[in-house]
């Protein structure tokens, strides 16, 4: 074999070697990355799953206070129409009209966490002050109860007001029956006042003794 040709196996022998070199480290970087990747989403559920059970008596007390207090209906569908004819005689008490009649929707179960959803939509016609009754009347949190759409326009056919909404309420299957005492919603610690802010309070209330000597 000529020198040449020595020479001319040697660069292509080098050649391979430096392309699968190349191909060595593109595999190990794109790795690296991929692992670096799942160790920052591994830390980060871990530190969430710390918060988590840093609160967990404060979660357990709201899912206390979310089964004493959730309504308990025996049909989703009668229940929907119990809604209805209620916020329907609220808002004939108010003296507003009702555009469309109330539309009821088909119960929804959300099995994640085991209650069922009723709603009932409203197209209303009134003047602000009553609109704004009605609203307060028929949005209740501590009731499960609250809006889920929300629409307030004008009309230019007449000087009143125009609004377009669906009611929600979330309740659970069971024996039909009263349900509990409003409770207060479960609230975390809050942090004890500052020195600052005790001083601030004392000097507050030495100050008028002092205006009175």
């Amino acid at each position: 074999m000529k020198a040449s040709e020595k020479r001319l196996g040697l660069i292509l022998g080098g050649l391979v070697l430096l392309f699968l070199g190349l191909l060595a480290f593109n595999f190990y970087r794109s790795n690296m990355t991929k692992l670096n990747q799942q160790k920052t989403l591994l830390n980060s559920t871990a530190t969430e799953q710390e918060i988590w059970l840093r609160q967990s008596d404060l979660w357990l007390d709201r899912q206390s206070w979310v089964q004493s207090n959730q309504p308990t209906i025996g049909s989703p569908r009668a229940a929907t129409a119990d809604l209805s004819q209620s916020l329907e005689s609220e808002a004939k008490a108010l003296g507003l009209t009702f555009i469309t009649p109330p539309r009821l929707q088909e119960p929804v179960y959300v099995p994640e966490y085991d209650y069922h959803e009723i709603s009932v939509s409203y197209a209303l016609d009134g003047n602000l002050e009553n609109l704004v009754k009605w609203a307060l009347a028929a949005q209740q949190p501590k009731k499960f109860r609250l809006f889920k759409r929300f629409t307030l326009n004008t009309r230019e056919d007449a000087p009143t007001l125009r609004v377009d909404c669906t009611v929600v309420q979330w309740c659970k299957v069971g024996e039909a029956g009263e349900v509990a005492e409003e409770e207060e919603i479960p609230e975390p610690e809050e942090e004890p006042e500052s020195e600052t802010e005790e001083s601030l309070e004392v000097a507050e209330k030495v100050e008028p003794e002092n205006s009175q000597e």
